[in-house]
C-alpha cells in the first residue's frame, strides 16, 4: 500500500534525491520503521493510509507503542508529528536487536553495556578460575566473544577497545584477585597466534576492522536498498577502492 501511495506522489521516503520516491518502509520480523521527508500534509496522508489499513485487514497499529524519531528536528517539529500520530517521541540512539541504532557515530558510553557484561561474568566467575589455563580459556571462549555482535556492525573507538583490554589483561593475570601482579610479557605478544609465539588470544582492535570489511564485499558484490544509497551518495557509484575524498560523514570515514 505504501509503494503504491508513494508512485501516486502522496508519501515521499528518505533520501527521495538518491533512490527513486525515497526508502519510506523498512521491515523485520514483526517490526516496522517508516521514514518520510518533512512534510505535515504527507504525515496526515500516512495517518490515514494506516487507519485505511486498519479497517481493510482487520488488524490495528499499536500508535502507543510506537514512537517518532527526527532526524535533525526541532522540539517543535517533533511535538507536532507526535500529535498527528498520537506517539511519544523516541531519542536516538535506540536499541534494535540488542544492537544500538543512530544516525551519528556512537558515543563510547553507549557501549557501557559491554564493560557490564564483563564485571558480571567476573562477578560469576570467583573460585572457577584459578588457574592461569583455565582463564585462558575463559578468556578466549566467553570474554573475546561478548562484543562480537556489536563489533561487527559497529567500529569502536582505539579508546575503548583498549579499555576493554585492560579488563581483559586484569583478568588473565591478577583473575579474581583484587593483589595486583606483575604482567609478565606485554599484552600485544599475548595476542599473538600460538605459532608466532603467543596464546591465540583476539586481538580486538583487528576484530573490528576485520567484521567491518565484510560490509566492503557485501557493497561491491551485493544488490540492495543499503548498497544503492551509499554508492549513490558517498561513492558515486564507484568502487570503495577508487575513493579519494572523503566523506562528510564521520562513521563512513572510519568505515573505509
Amino acid at each position: 500500500m505504501i509503494c503504491k501511495v508513494q508512485q501516486n506522489g502522496l508519501l515521499t521516503g528518505l533520501a527521495s534525491d538518491l533512490v527513486p520516491n525515497g526508502v519510506a518502509v523498512l521491515q523485520y520480523a514483526d517490526d516496522t520503521i517508516i521514514c518520510l521527508e518533512h512534510d505535515v500534509e504527507k504525515a496526515l496522508n500516512l495517518k490515514l493510509l494506516l487507519y485505511m489499513f486498519e479497517l481493510m485487514s482487520g488488524l490495528k497499529v499499536n500508535f502507543q507503542k510506537s514512537e517518532i524519531m527526527t532526524i535533525g528536528g526541532d522540539t517543535d517539529i517533533d511535538s507536532k508529528y507526535a500529535e498527528i500520530f498520537n506517539c511519544e517521541i523516541g531519542h536516538f540512539p535506540i536499541k534494535y536487536l540488542g544492537m544500538p541504532v543512530s544516525f551519528t557515530t556512537l558515543k563510547d558510553s553507549v557501549w557501557e553495556f559491554i564493560v557490564d557484561k564483563y564485571l558480571k561474568c567476573f562477578g560469576s566467575w570467583i573460585g572457577n578460575a584459578a588457574s592461569s589455563g583455565g582463564r585462558l580459556t575463559l578468556l578466549t571462549s566467553v570474554l573475546s566473544l561478548l562484543s562480537l555482535y556489536h563489533m561487527s556492525m559497529w567500529l569502536m573507538s582505539k579508546t575503548f577497545i583498549e579499555r576493554l583490554d585492560k579488563h581483559r589483561r586484569k583478568f588473565f593475570w591478577h583473575g579474581c584477585n583484587k593483589k595486583n601482579r606483575y604482567y609478565l610479557v606485554k599484552w600485544k605478544r599475548v595476542c599473538r597466534l600460538k605459532g608466532k609465539g603467543g596464546l591465540g588470544v583476539k586481538d580486538l582492535r583487528k576484530q573490528n576492522i576485520s567484521l567491518m570489511v565484510k560490509w566492503w564485499s557485501k557493497l561491491e558484490t551485493q544488490i540492495g536498498v543499503w548498497q544503492n544509497l551509499v554508492r549513490a551518495r558517498y561513492l558515486q557509484n564507484k568502487s570503495v577502492a577508487t575513493v579519494c575524498q572523503d566523506p562528510d560523514s564521520k562513521s563512513h570515514r572510519s568505515s573505509l
